[in-house]
């Protein structure tokens, strides 16, 4: 056991664990013994490297979680803004099939048609935030091209016969 007398002015290595030093020192004008722990510098590069890995890998895992979070957001957030311009378009065909008297198979034609109606006119709002004249005029393109479409599918007298029925719902709606 190391008593004061053989402490007298010395720092002795009372233990060496592998990454660390535990030392004893007595100093003279105090009267104090004091234990100082220090790391060996090859255990303080390992235990670093360790620490940066764990915390790397720590991050990593949160980082990934928080990727997956923001990808799972944003893809409901573009199916429920899809749904809606489903919704939409079901409604409008819906409409068309019960005043112009459709089969379901001109009926599927009609939602397919007012759907990438939708989506078009989506992208166009998007692309021309800016120009609002260039988005007005891209958008009664659509239209025009809407309309022929939708001649194609119910016919000539059949567009006339919805125009009148939207001129009248207009007439009631204001």
């Amino acid at each position: 056991m190391a008593t004061r007398n053989n402490l007298e002015n010395e720092h002795i290595r009372i233990h060496q664990f592998v990454p660390l030093n535990f030392i004893f020192s007595y100093d003279n004008d105090s009267n104090f013994i004091s234990l100082v722990i220090t790391i060996n510098k090859n255990y303080y590069t390992l235990f670093n490297y360790l620490l940066f890995t764990i915390l790397k890998t720590k991050i990593q895992f949160i980082m990934n979680k928080l990727l997956i979070l923001f990808f799972s957001l944003t893809f409901s957030f573009s199916v429920f803004s899809q749904d809606k311009l489903q919704d939409r378009a079901k409604k409008i065909s819906d409409e068309m099939t019960t005043v112009l008297s459709l089969n379901d198979k001109d009926s599927e034609k009609i939602y397919i048609i007012q759907l990438k109606r939708f989506i078009d006119a989506k992208k166009i709002r998007n692309i021309h935030k800016g120009d609002k004249e260039l988005m007005k005029t891209e958008l009664k393109k659509m239209q025009g091209k809407l309309w022929q479409n939708l001649k194609g599918v119910v016919g000539k007298d059949n567009m006339k016969l919805w125009g009148m029925y939207k001129k009248t719902i207009n007439k009631k709606n204001k």
